[in-house]
């Protein structure tokens, strides 16, 4: 999925489940007050921040919804959840959450929040209870990308920059290709490897957005 698609798609299933949302929350029960979810949180992946969605956000905003680009800080899929939790909370009402890549696991495990109303997955990981991201890479041929990981004393993986510009970014500008390997976040190991406990999306609605097949890109 190139820039601009995964721009549209995301705004298109954002403001669609939204609506959906919306429909099914207010003919629940004509006691309760009607509460629209206009609260979209976006849960970027590996190797980036949440500045990631920046192309995303003005689309989504223009249309009325509120939108909170979630910074998880990769270093455990506990921390990564904990910090959307947080978000979660701040929230002035329900939530729609959205995750590109591994933030896909992070909200199959983050959605269990009862102020959580769906998921949206884009181009991410989906996992079930007891799975994690490698357990779902390994049901998969190997991505070119793995010969590109550097990993670190500590346990940290990065990128280099043929990584980058060849397998994980490809379709981006040179300019932002760079940027892109001078700003990357180490993404922890155990992140990758740590199992989810419940599968959010098992219970609650769960919209899904895939890419055609291709043989160099990586989407962690």
């Amino acid at each position: 999925m190139n820039v601009l698609g995964k721009i549209y798609v995301v705004a298109l299933l954002a403001l669609s489940c939204a609506s959906t949302l919306i429909l099914s929350t207010n003919a629940v029960t004509q006691v309760e007050p009607k509460t629209p979810v206009t609260n979209v949180l976006l849960v970027h992946g590996a190797w980036v921040d949440g500045s990631s969605w920046a192309k995303v956000i003005p689309e989504l905003e223009s249309k009325g919804l509120n939108v909170v680009s979630v910074q998880i800080p990769l270093t455990s899929l506990a921390d990564d959840v904990a910090a959307t939790k947080r978000a979660i909370a701040l929230a002035d009402g329900p939530v729609l959450l959205i995750g590109h890549s591994y933030g896909g696991v992070v909200i199959t495990e983050a959605g269990n929040d009862p102020k959580v109303r769906g998921l949206v997955y884009i181009a991410a990981f989906a996992p079930d209870a007891g799975e994690s991201a490698v357990t779902l890479l390994k049901s998969v041929p190997p991505s070119p990308v793995g010969a590109e990981l550097r990993p670190d004393a500590s346990g940290f993986l990065k990128l280099t920059e043929k990584g980058i510009g060849e397998d994980f970014a490809e379709e981006l500008p040179a300019i932002e290709k760079q940027i892109l390997f001078a700003t990357q976040i180490p993404r922890s190991v155990n992140a990758l490897g740590a199992p989810v406990s419940q599968a959010a999306w098992k219970t609650k609605p769960s919209w899904f957005a895939m890419r055609h097949q291709s043989s160099r890109r990586s989407d962690l």
